[in-house]
């Protein structure tokens, strides 16, 4: 308006905004005519002229993306959505933040399941997975329960879970088919009572699972993740090897069968082993500084592991007699040294001096493996002393 009216001489305030209108909407013929005597300056005309275009610029830029969310749409509606699996799958009842996970990870273990929910809470989800939405109690039928696998009640709600695995439990019980269902629960004393009512059912506190974890973190340097297992929950933890760690300088089968944990991965910085990760690691490998340790505890196993409270092995007497090739002394000395963790001197003369015998230090399972790498390069007899 000020604008028109500096350049326009004469021109009121109200001409100015209808003006302005006018030449906003592209009207430059009403304002200015083509033909006529131009009476505003060219800079007016070009203010104007790059006002037009960036209005039209916009509205296509609108036009667009309306024509785009349509086409979205009407593709995402033509889209075949999955169909409710016939038979072997999972019901998972519930889809809110637990739901969703849950739902992830069996998707991740290629397991068919169809998903029942009173509220679309993620769309994205639609043509992922087969989705009954509407009530919870109603919807289930629809679900193929009959020939279903299992049910994973984990709504908000813990009546509504109750409710969900009773109602599964009389269409199981009619077939004559076991059934153990998971329920999701907020209070332990909820999980308790729901074992004494249904025994075969596995009942899950959130809040249970979480300080189990918060406590096993007191022992392990990092917790990873955690799962129940015949009725304990095993963390997944990560300890960093350090100067004076109770783990440092021990055999893996001391750890393991010494603490009562299971080494899954070992990431070692050591010369022979720079950079490498090791999946199930040999029961051979001695751990270092700078060593990553990942391995599968209870509670009571990183407890251990962090008093440095070792299981004590059992006494065994080797016997070994001379083989018939000598040639294999040398290298039965060095797997006697690496599998027990004697020194690899004593080990050699030990066999340089065959017929002997040696008592050793170690778990059942060592013995076991002991016993059977030796016995393919000469004839020996291990017992407990």
């Amino acid at each position: 308006m000020f604008v028109l009216q500096a350049a326009v001489p004469g021109i009121d305030g109200v001409d100015a905004v209808f003006l302005g209108a006018v030449l906003i909407l592209g009207g430059y013929g009403d304002a200015f005519g083509y033909l006529g005597e131009q009476n505003a300056p060219s800079w007016v005309m070009t203010l104007c002229l790059l006002i037009s275009v960036t209005s039209i610029l916009i509205v296509l830029g609108v036009f667009g993306l309306l024509a785009d969310q349509i086409l979205s749409s009407r593709f995402e509606f033509l889209r075949r959505r999955p169909r409710v699996p016939r038979s072997g799958h999972v019901v998972v009842v519930g889809l809110g933040r637990v739901g969703n996970r849950v739902v992830r990870i069996l998707q991740g273990l290629k397991q068919p399941l169809v998903v029942v929910t009173n509220e679309l809470q993620y769309p994205e989800l639609l043509n992922e997975v087969a989705l009954l939405v509407g009530p919870m109690l109603s919807e289930l039928r629809a679900a193929n329960l009959e020939k279903a696998k299992s049910v994973i009640a984990v709504t908000d709600d813990l009546m509504l879970n109750l409710e969900v695995v009773l109602a599964a439990s009389e269409v199981f019980d009619a077939q004559g088919k076991p059934f153990a269902p998971v329920i999701r629960t907020l209070t332990q004393t909820f999980s308790d009572n729901l074992a004494a009512l249904m025994p075969q059912a596995k009942a899950f506190s959130a809040y249970a699972l979480s300080a189990e974890a918060f406590a096993g973190a007191a022992f392990g340097e990092n917790i990873l993740g955690l799962f129940r297992l015949s009725d304990q929950t095993i963390l997944v933890a990560e300890y960093s090897l350090e100067v004076g760690d109770t783990l440092n300088g021990r055999l893996l089968a001391e750890v393991a069968y010494g603490y009562g944990v299971v080494p899954i991965l070992l990431q070692t910085q050591t010369l022979q082993r720079e950079g490498r990760d090791i999946l199930m690691p040999d029961d051979n490998i001695r751990l270092s500084v700078g060593d990553r340790l990942y391995v599968l505890s209870s509670i009571n196993g990183l407890r251990r592991i962090e008093r440095g409270d070792r299981t004590a092995p059992r006494r065994w007497r080797l016997s070994a007699d001379m083989p018939l090739n000598r040639g294999v002394l040398l290298e039965a000395g060095n797997r006697l040294s690496q599998m027990t963790g004697i020194d690899i001197t004593r080990c050699r003369d030990f066999m340089n001096s065959l017929p002997n015998a040696l008592e050793l230090s170690l778990y059942d399972y060592q013995a076991y493996r002991v016993m059977q790498e030796l016995n393919r390069r000469l004839p020996i007899r291990i017992a407990p002393v």
